[in-house]
């Protein structure tokens, strides 16, 4: 069909208009098809992720360990959660879990019982100690850690045994980074509790980014982490040293410290309202970073 231009005096064929209209709709067919296909792609990544968490827990739960401490009559003193870093036998968990202990044990995911050798290396800074067990099961694999910060918002599991429940699952995000004077807390958002202290939180890949330590008792799910790069310099320290070179009751003078007197000023209530205020000055006093940082509000996971 043809029209006439008055402006021009031309003939023009209105059929030359079509081919324009079916490139745009052509053009737009496509941008459609690859949003699908993106959409789709990206529905696949995440249900991986999300279906990637029992195949990581399968692998992880062989390297983690029940800690129980002993006093000198052979009573059950406190409990933790500890983990394998290497098949030679070394596990690493938070100071305050042997702290005051006689004798320890750890117990792993098969139930087997190995008794606990001495220290190999300590950082009472950040509560944690490398110890090692007698005779380690040749079958023990250990967890890589990493010193890279996870992001904000990152997702998380924690494999630990709160209140006794062993090798108990629970997952998260990093819910914030906070800084002290002392240095530099994971806050998790995955629930953990007494017992939990010493557990590894690992990220999708399956390494250790950092080591449940501390929660908030005012508050839920204000749960903290120790970095996995405090984690690995120990680990380091303790893979020169190479052998035990203190035994348990080493920490029981020196890390008592903050993280016990803590938790004792937040225990005195009631009738031994009186002896809280003491408590937080000797707590302030032998660890003034961690205790100020808290302010008296935090208190570690383990007994």
């Amino acid at each position: 069909m043809r029209s006439w231009n008055p402006r021009t005096g031309e003939f023009r064929l209105m059929e030359q208009r079509q081919p324009r209209k079916r490139r745009v709709g052509l053009t737009a067919l496509v941008l459609l098809i690859g949003l699908v296909m993106v959409i789709s792609a990206s529905r696949v990544l995440t249900g991986e992720r999300r279906d990637n968490l029992p195949g990581l827990v399968k692998r992880v739960q062989p390297a983690v360990v029940t800690v129980i401490a002993y006093n000198a009559r052979g009573e059950a003193l406190s409990q933790g959660t500890g983990f394998f870093m290497n098949p030679g036998g070394c596990f690493l968990t938070n100071c305050h879990v042997l702290a005051q202990a006689a004798r320890a044990e750890v117990r792993t995911a098969e139930g087997r019982c190995y008794p606990v050798r001495g220290v190999v290396a300590a950082d009472r800074d950040w509560d944690l100690v490398v110890a090692a067990v007698v005779s380690p099961p040749e079958e023990s694999c250990g967890l890589e850690i990493t010193p890279d910060i996870p992001a904000v918002g990152e997702r998380v599991a924690v494999v630990g045994s709160p209140l006794g429940l062993e090798q108990t699952l629970s997952d998260g995000v990093v819910s914030a980074l906070r800084r002290t004077s002392a240095g530099e807390y994971l806050q998790i958002s995955a629930p953990v509790s007494a017992g939990s202290s010493g557990s590894p939180v690992i990220n999708m890949k399956g390494e250790v980014v950092g080591v449940a330590s501390l929660q908030v008792i005012k508050g839920q799910n204000l749960n903290f982490a120790v970095p996995g790069s405090r984690a690995l310099a120990l680990q380091q320290k303790a893979a020169a040293a190479r052998t035990v070179s203190a035994p348990l009751s080493t920490l029981a003078r020196q890390s008592g410290s903050a993280w016990w007197c803590l938790d004792r000023s937040r225990r005195y209530v009631g009738e031994h309202h009186q002896h809280r205020p003491a408590a937080y000055r000797q707590a302030v006093r032998l660890q003034p970073e961690v205790a100020g940082a808290f302010s008296g509000l935090a208190r570690p996971l383990g007994p």
